[in-house]
């Protein structure tokens, strides 16, 4: 049997590091790294630039993996001059002509690549893209530069997005930031402008950017959990927000549960729990619609409390049913539950849960609903 166990899960491993081959992101957590592989966004690129650097581990010929942020970045020694990495996630700086030579290593495994050229090519030209871009007020739009260097037959083209210095003019339309990220800001007209310049010449590139009224954007519900003991009702609420995140105070909504039989929703957004699950309440509006989650939990035990433990005969004593719900919610059940008591004699439980003594001794109390119980011993004194 021990032989079986063992065979058996020396197959679950092995199933476990099988799969899509060509998958970068798969997890690995036995497979040897044997490996490494330099990739790069661009073939070369011109000095005051970045370019990204990317590792891809091969493990045991099984399959391969983006390792860039778990590996070591070094440019070989002689070579800082010309490349330097910038973080440990394999973006590199040129910072000036020549040849570089760059290794990644990890867990004892190295890939290198050698002979990177950061180039004194001449900018001949930076386009930013797209031309014209247009947006509704509060939303983005990205913006990208690219920059051609150097003359034909020795031309070549680069992402400068992350390299330009960008500016948003007039900032009261719109600003961007230092990744081409432009965000609207008010309704008008405005220029997207991008700069490059390095020690070997300067570029400007220019794109236009309408900024339109803002429209819809969304619904939000709230709360957006809440968790109920069956029969108990709760308010949600809607709003809609247009994109610059104004209220649209005109909207209207519909309220519905996507299943009615864990609870229901009325006209004005009132839940009432119905059977223990889970349900979705959306409201929705001509422009679209928002969700919460509501969870009916299921009773799981109950809890009695009273003043006293003891109570003399004649005298009244309150009891207090308390009924602990999944979801980490209470609430007092006293009227919902069925008391009992023992001796039958020794006392008497109205359905509020108040206790009358009538014989001297220890009585046994029981609260029950949907098949669970609580119990609470109080003494009856003369």
């Amino acid at each position: 049997m021990k032989r079986l166990i063992g065979a058996i899960w020396i197959l679950m491993l092995l199933l476990a590091g099988c799969g899509d081959p060509d998958d970068p992101t798969r997890e690995n957590d036995f497979v040897l790294l044997t490996a490494i592989t330099i990739q790069s966004v661009n073939p070369q690129i011109a000095a005051g630039t970045s370019n990204q650097f990317f590792a891809i581990g091969n493990f045991s010929g099984e399959f391969t993996r983006d390792i860039t942020d778990a590996a070591t970045w070094q440019v070989a020694a002689g070579n800082e001059g010309v490349l330097q990495f910038t973080d440990t996630a394999g973006l590199a700086n040129g910072k000036a002509a020549g040849l570089a030579d760059i290794t990644a290593s990890l867990n004892g495994i190295s890939g290198a690549l050698t002979g990177f050229v950061v180039s004194d090519a001449i900018i001949q030209q930076l386009t930013v893209t797209p031309a014209t871009a247009s947006v509704a007020k509060g939303r983005r739009q990205q913006f990208n530069a690219q920059g051609l260097f150097g003359l034909p037959p020795d031309s070549f083209t680069q992402d400068l997005t992350g390299s330009v210095t960008w500016e948003a003019t007039p900032s009261g339309v719109a600003t961007i930031n230092a990744a081409g990220l432009a965000q609207s800001v008010a309704v008008g007209d405005a220029d997207i402008n991008a700069t490059f310049a390095n020690t070997y010449g300067t570029k400007s590139g220019t794109a236009g950017f309408a900024v339109t009224p803002a429209v819809f954007d969304r619904v939000e519900v709230s709360p957006a959990t809440v968790t109920l003991p069956p029969g108990e009702t709760h308010p949600f609420t809607a709003t809609a927000f247009m994109s610059d995140d104004t209220e649209q105070t005109s909207a209207t909504f519909t309220w519905s549960s996507s299943d009615t039989g864990v609870a229901t929703i009325s006209a004005t957004g009132v839940a009432t729990a119905v059977a223990a699950g889970s349900t979705n309440i959306t409201a929705s509006t001509g422009g679209g619609s928002g969700a919460a989650a509501l969870t009916v939990g299921t009773l799981q035990s109950i809890e009695i409390s009273a003043a006293s433990n003891t109570v003399q005969i004649g005298g009244e004593l309150q009891l207090i049913a308390t009924g602990k719900y999944s979801g980490n919610v209470s609430r007092v059940i006293t009227s919902q539950v069925n008391w009992n008591r023992v001796p039958t004699n020794a006392a008497t439980i109205d359905a509020n849960g108040l206790f009358k003594g009538s014989l001297t001794g220890p009585v046994t109390v029981t609260a029950t609903l949907n098949g669970i119980s609580g119990t609470k011993e109080i003494t009856v004194t003369q």
